[in-house]
């Protein structure tokens, strides 16, 4: 029952925050009524990822202790971090290759969700038949708004919905390559997240990570004769795509021009402005104390002392998670944390199932790529999907199962 809870988690967390909380104390619940649990949880405490993602949440829960920064901010670091903890009753869940491949389906049917009111609108679907989606709009971008310029977006923004789009990506490619069956809807899907990446969607984050994927798994599946030509192709229309149409190339060059804004004329409200301005904070933030960082809650409260021209933003992070760790829980943080990400990659590396072990890889790379611009592991959503893919990653080394046909096979 409790895995039944976990579908629901995976499939509601991209596009519905009621069916996630319901998956979510659904499965703690279960987990905690029922004693079948204590047979797994040697094999999964007493793991490798398990360990070291432990000591990344103990290292950084240690920052309150001598964190200047008032209680609530300082609980408020606790709350977005302690989603780490999931990561054992998910390993559990995810015992068997088939229980891998339901998480992630779950969570692909969920992005395909959040994608469908964008690709039905940008098709006419919506105006055709008179549907009003205003209830499931995004409104944080409804500023930005123009003629030239109209937002696509439902249920979450720019940045959450790219990044849930470069996932259904990665899978789709990553098993239109390994998997025989239903493999033409899988490149289906695939062109359809690429057009939405391109062309539908504002987030430029997203643009460039969905274009670095091609060439990072033409890297990875160099001994795949049929993936690297499909791959060649699909990289000669992308770059295709940036040279020649105009939608795209504004939009990378854009980062150029509010980076030059910002070093110019101190411009901060732009999207890029407003990173630099917090990287360069965050910077001073490390140098002053380079070991153990200025402790939980530190990066909103040095907005608050210095009243900072972004504080009215109500950000609490660096909007870069390798910053926001390394300013906050110092060079230690920072190294438990690439040592995490680092172990996962070597995992994917040796999975036993090859469209798992791509899978894996590709989003690790989303997640990272996306981290560098976000705070990825803090925000809710990014945070804990990137626990739950990381648990389905770390599962096999806890309990080594190969697929039905594998074990026939062998």
């Amino acid at each position: 029952m409790a895995y039944a809870f976990a579908l629901v988690l995976a499939f509601g967390l991209p596009w519905s925050g009621a069916l996630f909380r319901i998956g979510l104390v659904g499965m703690v619940a279960c987990l905690f009524l029922s004693l079948s649990w204590i047979k797994y949880w040697r094999e999964t405490v007493y793991s490798a990822p398990v360990a070291i993602a432990m000591a990344l949440l103990a290292w950084i829960m240690v920052g309150a202790a001598y964190s200047i920064a008032p209680y609530e901010l300082i609980a408020h670091d606790i709350r977005h971090y302690r989603k780490l903890l999931a990561l054992i009753p998910f390993i559990m869940l995810c015992r068997t290759h088939e229980r891998r491949i339901g998480v992630i389906y779950a969570l692909l049917a969920g992005a395909s969700v959040l994608l469908a009111p964008t690709v039905l609108d940008a098709l006419g679907i919506h105006q055709l038949f008179g549907f009003i989606l205003a209830s499931i709009a995004n409104e944080h971008y409804q500023a930005l708004d123009s003629d030239k310029a109209k937002n696509l977006v439902y249920w979450r923004n720019h940045i959450v919905h790219g990044y849930f789009v470069c996932i259904l990506l990665a899978a789709c490619i990553a098993f239109s390559i390994h998997k025989n069956k239903y493999k033409f809807i899988y490149i289906l899907f695939a062109l359809i997240c690429t057009f939405d990446l391109f062309f539908l969607i504002r987030g430029r984050a997203a643009l460039l990570c969905g274009f670095f994927i091609f060439p990072l798994l033409v890297l990875k599946t160099l001994k795949s004769t049929k993936a690297k030509a499909m791959t060649i192709i699909v990289l000669s229309l992308i770059l295709y795509a940036l040279t020649f149409i105009p939608h795209i190339h504004q939009r990378i060059n854009s980062i150029a021009t509010e980076t030059e804004s910002y070093t110019s004329t101190s411009q901060l409200v732009t999207s890029a402005g407003t990173r630099i301005h917090y990287w360069t904070l965050s910077k001073k933030m490390f140098i002053q104390h380079p070991i153990l960082g200025e402790g939980l809650g530190s990066f909103r409260n040095t907005l608050v002392i210095q009243k900072d021209p972004l504080v009215s933003s109500n950000h609490f992070h660096a909007h870069n998670e390798f910053i926001t760790l390394s300013s906050q829980n110092g060079i230690l943080g920072f190294l438990l944390f690439l040592l995490f990400l680092a172990y996962l990659v070597k995992m994917t590396l040796k999975s036993h199932s090859k469209e798992l072990g791509l899978f894996g890889f590709l989003f690790l790379f989303v997640f990272c790529f996306n981290a560098l611009t976000d705070s990825s592991l803090f925000n809710e959503l990014e945070g804990w999907t990137f626990v739950m893919l990381a648990a389905v990653i770390a599962s096999e080394r806890c309990f080594p199962t190969l697929p039905r046909a594998s074990k026939v096979c062998a």
